[in-house]
């Protein structure tokens, strides 16, 4: 329906925008790099588990001064380089049954940057 259309449109218009700009793209490139050459993050790279996007907005959370992102891609953005600060669930009904989601706050691990 147009009301619901309208609300989703002012959610997206509240997100934060950041542009690609060449110095976001080489971070981006870096942090693929690094999560590439990681034991423990090479696997997720070679089964392409992590998105294009979860890589851009990982590497941005890389680079700030207390980075912590929610999401509830809890793999998008792995261990070592991002760890749990806090989880939610969120309970609601699906096609009549109980459904649930977890929402996840994730702390940058810089040491791994």
């Amino acid at each position: 329906n147009e009301e619901d259309i309208s609300g989703a449109y002012q959610v997206f218009d509240s997100f934060i925008k950041v542009p690609l700009e060449e110095k976001r793209l080489l971070k981006a490139a870096r942090y693929f790099t690094k999560l590439q050459n990681n034991p423990k993050t090479r696997s997720l790279v070679q089964n392409k588990s992590i998105s294009d996007g979860d890589i851009h907005i990982g590497s941005l959370a890389m680079n700030e001064v207390r980075p912590k992102l929610l999401t509830a891609d809890y793999d998008g953005f792995p261990r070592p380089f991002f760890h749990e600060y806090g989880v939610e669930r969120i309970s609601y009904l699906r096609k009549g049954k109980h459904a649930s989601l977890y929402i996840y706050c994730l702390v940058a691990n810089p040491e791994e940057d």
